[in-house]
């Protein structure tokens, strides 16, 4: 049965309610009324249900049974990891959001989430090694169950050992979920050092000299002004270091005034005479220039509709255009002319070496890299001999041999920098170092 209390204004207010009174205890007190304390009759405070209603007869504030405190409902539920001490539900803005609001000059609002490595209340026992700290969760319904979207986490960087006194580094990992999943992936971390990692890159709190691993692209993208900076502070020296397997390939270097391009040489795209298919050639090898220009063509593309199957943006159906046809083409080209093997002694088209056949793509499979300007190796036949110093040109056959004068001339093709050999091929012909002079 209710049980109605009105008028009282000072002093606390203290009633005893035997279980066989009723489920209902309405309390109706003035703004000046003290505590009031809800007891069952054998002193416990474990009452189960209290409902605090802003207006009858909705429950505003419910503490249930196990003590959760549950606003705009009076039903816990589990969301993703656990049912919560405090579950705030509404349908709207106002009676689903939690505000944290502190007034003042420069006060600032606090939200604090810590944990510890004990299991008592009260415990200041350390927290383990690579343990969890805190954890921001963001999570959707998928129309049947909640599910998590992204994660924010603070974990332990001690790898592990525990926290120490005055000695507690963390690590953050943001984390969300693509496309046909159901549970978040690691996509960024800050460790304690201040290493950054993106989409799973190998890197920890370890290593003191990288910062920052990506494993897959960057795209950098600014409508005008400059799109990057790189800057040194101090002193001069390496401003870029251009890495192959994590060996140090070649640097980008700053010196006063002056950058340097270090291990490094300029090279082109090419192709064979009439586009023709790969060959053997033999890296280092002279090349030569052709009065024809290379082209890059691509096949007609169908458009591409948006099925079933995929994700649909707001506002697109099931048959609109996903990719839009793309007709057969070409891509320009102004410069890029093609090449072949020199096949005349003392050619004055030669322009650079051969590189590599270029792999980067399936669409076009018959190009490959001109080694032009800077350090590389050129091809020497079986029985030349050349010194360091030795101006080279061709020996029309895909070698190079010397020059019988030291003036740079339309023919010249490089200089010998060193007699070390870095590779023999089957026919006997070597690879040494040189400065291509592209002429």
């Amino acid at each position: 049965m209710p049980i109605k209390l009105n008028g009282e204004t000072s002093g606390s207010i203290e009633i005893d309610v035997p279980a066989a009174v009723g489920s209902d205890l309405q309390l109706t007190l003035p703004a000046t009324a003290g505590e009031v304390i809800v007891k069952e009759s054998d002193g416990s405070v474990d009452l189960g249900p209290i409902d605090i209603a802003a207006s009858a007869p909705a429950d505003s504030i419910n503490i249930d049974s196990s003590g959760r405190l549950l606003i705009g409902t009076s039903t816990s539920r589990n969301a993703i990891v656990t049912e919560s001490a405090i579950q705030v539900e509404g349908t709207g803005a106002d009676t689903g959001s939690l505000s944290l609001i502190r007034n003042g000059s420069g006060n600032a609002v606090y939200l604090q989430l810590a944990s510890t490595g004990g299991s008592s209340i009260g415990s200041t026992t350390a927290s383990p090694g690579n343990a969890t700290i805190a954890q921001i969760i963001a999570a959707g319904s998928d129309g049947s169950d909640f599910r998590a979207g992204a994660y924010i986490t603070v974990s332990n960087d001690y790898g592990s050992d525990a926290w120490s006194s005055g000695d507690c580094p963390a690590r953050i990992t943001f984390s969300t979920t693509p496309e046909n999943a159901s549970s978040p992936l690691d996509r960024m971390k800050i460790f304690s050092n201040g290493n950054i990692s993106f989409d799973g890159s190998t890197i920890s709190s370890s290593s003191t000299e990288d910062r920052f691993f990506y494993e897959r692209h960057i795209f950098i993208s600014k409508n005008d002004g400059p799109v990057a900076y790189f800057n040194r502070n101090v002193n001069d020296g390496t401003v870029i270091a251009i890495r192959q397997a994590n060996i140090n390939e070649g640097t980008i270097s700053v010196s006063g005034s002056t950058v340097s391009y270090n291990g490094a040489h300029l090279s082109r795209w090419s192709q064979l005479p009439g586009g023709a298919v790969r060959t053997e050639i033999l890296r280092g090898s002279v090349l030569s220039n052709l009065d024809e220009m290379c082209e890059w063509a691509y096949d007609a593309q169908d458009a591409v509709l948006y099925t079933e199957d995929d994700k649909l943006p707001e506002g697109v159906s099931v048959g609109d255009v996903k990719t839009p046809a793309v007709a057969a083409g070409t891509e320009n080209n102004e410069q890029l002319n093609r090449m072949k093997v020199s096949d005349v002694e003392g050619d004055k088209n030669v322009s650079g070496v051969f590189q590599v056949w270029d792999d980067d793509d399936d669409t076009y499979v018959n190009d490959f890299y001109c080694a032009m300007t800077g350090d590389f190796v050129i091809r020497i036949a079986q029985g030349t001999t050349v010194t360091r110093g030795d101006l080279l040109m061709s020996a029309g056959d895909g070698t190079a041999k010397p020059q019988d004068d030291d003036i740079v001339r339309s023919k010249t093709i490089a200089k010998v920098t060193s007699t070390t050999v870095s590779e023999t091929y089957s026919d006997g012909s070597y690879c040494v170092p040189c400065v291509l002079m592209a002429c």
